[in-house]
């Protein structure tokens, strides 16, 4: 899943799907790449209560050249949803194996947020995108509509 996030809130939403999601991947895209940057390094660009370690938890920190192809991870915690999930597997040879390897790695979180530059490898590589930019207030207008020149580029590029 790719995020294209130019805002506070996309990327923290992001940081929480990827907790939730853990056999799922999440990609930040930003065509900023000081803010890519920033949020690539230790401490994240703003202070929120425990987004830190949120961020910290599921983030990439090695080589990012491996996150566009599905990790094998995922594929094996997919399977063992799959066969685990029906009463007449459960005892299955393969379903033991896998069960006894899904407790063995219960403790080990896989990162599966990354953030990036790569707009368009993003995209592609994506099976939902999700578009968040910041939609402040019109301050000249009397209805108080939110302002979206933030998204006008977004689904261009789509």
């Amino acid at each position: 899943m790719a995020r294209r996030s130019n805002n506070v809130q996309g990327t923290t939403t992001s940081a929480v799907l990827a907790y939730k999601n853990p056999s799922a991947f999440f990609v930040v895209v930003d065509s900023n790449k000081g803010r890519i940057d920033a949020w690539n390094s230790d401490l994240p660009p703003f202070f929120e209560p425990r987004l830190a370690d949120l961020i910290a938890s599921v983030k990439v920190h090695e080589d990012h050249t491996w996150f566009w192809a599905e990790p094998h991870h995922a594929i094996n915690h997919i399977g063992y949803c799959r066969l685990y999930n029906s009463v007449e597997n459960f005892n299955r040879p393969e379903v033991t194996t896998l069960r006894k390897e899904a407790r063995r790695t219960a403790k080990k979180r896989y990162p599966n947020l990354a953030f990036s530059t790569e707009i368009e490898k993003a995209i592609m590589n994506s099976e939902m995108i999700i578009i968040a930019v910041n939609t402040p207030a019109k301050i000249r207008v009397a209805s108080r509509a939110g302002d979206l020149d933030g998204i006008s580029g977004s689904p261009t590029r789509l």
